[in-house]
């Protein structure tokens, strides 16, 4: 399996060392996972402003966590659009470690920037010119709005989008009915009911629909949750559906050999 959507760093509560989620992943039946750090949260979540590491600094931790197991750990860059200062860096910084770097990712709530502004912009050109898709954690809180992403998956054509959650605390059908209309917009399953997962693959068909996890915020058995997801449909659905959306789907949106 390929989990889309794992993480390392210290934000809040939650502390996600490396190896804690390397150790899950081994026990957990995940040979890869794409990994971004929580620390690039500009924001708290009573938007008070954390300042403890540049943006430069969270994605070099990064990318020096994930060597530690190099077969096992692709990176997305975190950004923070609310900053004026950084995003040269940040560029250099990718161009750098293209080999190393398979997408962007933004909280637009803990970026304090909406995200129909157009703060994103320079971002989502940088995903055009290399091939990146945008994850974006998608949530009905004003910042990260399904509404927005549509727009933007209509906007920009030629860029890859991955909403993260598929709108968290939603019954999530706005969110499936976009992935279903756009062909540049995908899902993940993080934190989605089995229930709701299984309507999407129906909605959308079995290549719109990522695994991931937010391993290791869920605490020690982070991938509890998804082995009976995993059951179902392969039920419902078959070996090939299982395997398109636990591990082919996310490579197709990259370059990663599996």
């Amino acid at each position: 399996m390929i989990d889309s959507h794992a993480h390392i760093g210290q934000f809040k509560e939650w502390h996600c060392p490396i190896e804690e989620l390397y150790k899950q992943m081994q026990k957990a039946g995940v040979r890869k996972a794409i990994i971004s750090n929580i620390a690039g949260n500009e924001f708290d979540y009573e938007h008070n402003v954390l300042n403890d590491q540049t943006i430069l600094e969270v994605n070099e931790q990064t990318l020096e966590e994930m060597k530690k197991y190099p077969e096992c750990f692709k990176m997305l860059v975190w950004i923070r659009p609310f900053s004026k200062t950084g995003f040269e860096r940040i560029e250099d910084f990718i161009h750098a470690h293209r080999g190393h770097i398979v997408g962007l990712k933004v909280h637009p709530y803990c970026a304090g920037v909406k995200l129909n502004d157009e703060k994103y912009v320079p971002y989502i050109a940088l995903c055009e010119r290399y091939d990146f898709p945008f994850w974006v954690h998608t949530e009905e809180d004003g910042y990260s709005n399904i509404a927005y992403m549509k727009a933007l998956a209509k906007q920009y054509p030629k860029v890859k989008f991955v909403a993260v959650h598929m709108g968290l605390r939603t019954n999530h059908r706005e969110a499936i009915q976009a992935i279903k209309k756009y062909d540049n917009l995908y899902g993940d399953t993080t934190l989605v009911r089995i229930e709701d997962v299984l309507y999407a693959i129906k909605e959308c068909g079995q290549d719109k629909i990522l695994f991931g996890s937010d391993a290791i915020t869920m605490g020690e058995d982070s991938y509890g949750m998804y082995r009976e997801m995993y059951r179902r449909i392969q039920e419902e659905f078959g070996q090939e559906t299982v395997e398109g959306i636990f591990r082919s789907n996310v490579s197709k949106l990259m370059t990663w050999d599996i």
